[in-house]
């Protein structure tokens, strides 16, 4: 079908502002842990989750609004520029004052991190605010070039820099290395601004922006949620062990949420696309579209699970000294499965703008995850694992599908069919956790991540149109 060339088409060019990322990760993060270490590298993974929770505190949920309100709005791609524009004086104001505020909650939070540093960590998260907020604008327009460039200037040349000062400097610190992010995701968040504004002249409206900020607040929870619980999993893990496992179990999410990354790219085609199908049509639309995003993930995950091990070694370095990160990124890895069925139903609540539900359903999901790793923790009759570490993830996005789903019902649209998704999913599921739990060798990793990936092309075939 046309819109399913349509959505693997800019799904792939997605996929290249995804993998811009993960490429820098590969070539960078070795250098990085090798010159810090793993104990100043650990209050770098601490303040890596503070910029990314910044980013989206700062925007106040604007960048969703921003594309539904170029493609559904009544003042086009002139208002939602000028929705950009204010929303990155907002950003800016922000972000100085909490930075400047580092002292006072960075001792109540990170105590064994520099206020500096978590200042430093701030401001790199107003500058990807801005960077994000650019991109939900070229994102509605469908100028995919252009966002695949923002999102590599975003990845290259903030971890550039860092590396840069800790190399040819004599502080090799995780201050220093911070600094280096901060000035690059700023000069990044300036150069998409600039490119915003020349696309479309802005236009400003009270009314409009307002309007913008109405759908926008309610989301703020819900999107800063993962970063609480990737916060919140890292406390726990210092609280209960020591600042090194924290590192290893940072490094574990952060290789293994390379599919979230994956998926949230591909939405990045998907999320428009359904959002301009008529009603009438969307049903179907909804339904095959799962279905394809369903296929594209067991292949993500089968993959990625043959790859995890060579890649958190590597990314790790000094930091991974067991197979238990690896392992650890696999359960994350699962994730993937709850964050398809969510995104399903999720659009349609998008579509009509009636986001409150989101302000108390996410961080609801968020908070039960991370209460259930705590009572884990607790009773846990040996020294909690990697892996129990790593659960907070899936229990996070299975809850989010639950609670999308039930959100969906409540809208005047038919509900997402994705019984035909089950197969690829369950697939994807079943490598995951065969081998997280079993840790088998290449070659049985190689043979079930085969099995699943025919299990699932037989199922593509009996599918398939009958002439």
């Amino acid at each position: 079908m046309e819109f399913i060339r349509k959505l693997l088409g800019a799904g792939s060019l997605y996929l290249v502002a995804t993998l811009a990322p993960t490429l820098t990760l590969l070539a960078l993060t070795p250098l990085v842990t090798r010159t810090l270490g793993a104990a100043e590298y650990g209050e770098v993974a601490i303040v890596i989750t503070i910029y990314q929770l910044g980013a989206m505190l700062v925007t106040f949920g604007l960048p969703l609004a921003v594309t539904r309100h170029a493609l559904l709005g009544r003042g086009g791609f002139g208002i939602a520029n000028g929705i950009i524009l204010v929303g990155s004086i907002g950003a800016a104001a922000c972000g100085t004052s909490l930075a400047l505020a580092a002292p006072l909650w960075g001792g109540v939070t990170f105590p064994a991190v520099l206020p500096q540093t978590l200042a430093w960590g701030v401001i790199a998260g107003v500058g990807l605010s801005i960077t994000t907020l650019a991109q939900s604008l070229f994102r509605a327009a469908e100028k995919v070039k252009v966002f695949v460039a923002l999102a590599i200037t975003a990845s290259v040349l903030p971890p550039t820099l860092g590396l840069a000062l800790i190399t040819a400097g004599q502080s090799r610190t995780a201050e220093t290395y911070t600094l280096g992010l901060a000035v690059g995701y700023v000069a990044a968040g300036l150069v998409a601004l600039v490119t915003a504004m020349r696309f479309r002249r802005p236009r400003f409206s009270l009314t409009e922006t307002l309007g913008a900020y109405r759908i926008g607040l309610p989301t703020l929870p819900h999107l800063v949620s993962l970063p609480l619980l990737i916060s919140g999993a890292l406390a726990i893990v210092s609280a209960s062990t020591n600042t090194t496992t924290a590192a290893e179990l940072q490094i574990a999410a952060l290789v293994g949420a390379s599919v979230l990354t994956m998926l949230n790219a591909l939405n990045n085609a998907w999320a428009p696309m359904i959002m301009k199908t008529g009603t009438e049509t969307r049903p179907q639309v909804l339904e095959h579209s799962t279905y394809v995003i369903s296929l594209v993930t067991l292949v993500i995950i089968c993959v990625y699970v043959v790859l995890a091990p060579f890649m958190v070694q590597f990314i790790g370095g000094p930091v991974v000294q067991s197979d238990a990160p690896a392992r650890a990124s696999l359960v994350v890895a699962l994730s993937g499965i709850f964050q398809v069925l969510y995104l399903a139903n999720i659009h349609l609540t998008f579509i009509t703008g009636r986001t409150g539900p989101l302000a108390l359903t996410t961080p609801l999901a968020a908070v039960a995850a991370l209460a259930a790793l705590q009572v884990m923790t607790q009773i846990s009759l040996e020294p909690p694992s990697l892996i129990l570490f790593a659960t907070a993830w899936p229990l996070f996005f299975a809850l989010q599908a639950v609670s999308s789903a039930i959100l969906a019902r409540r809208t005047p649209f038919a509900t997402a069919r994705t019984s035909s998704s089950f197969v690829p999913l369950a697939s994807a599921g079943f490598v995951c956790l065969g081998c997280a739990v079993f840790a088998p060798s290449f070659g049985i990793t190689i043979a079930t991540a085969s099995a699943a990936l025919l299990v699932s092309a037989t199922h593509c075939w009996y599918r398939r149109p009958r002439a």
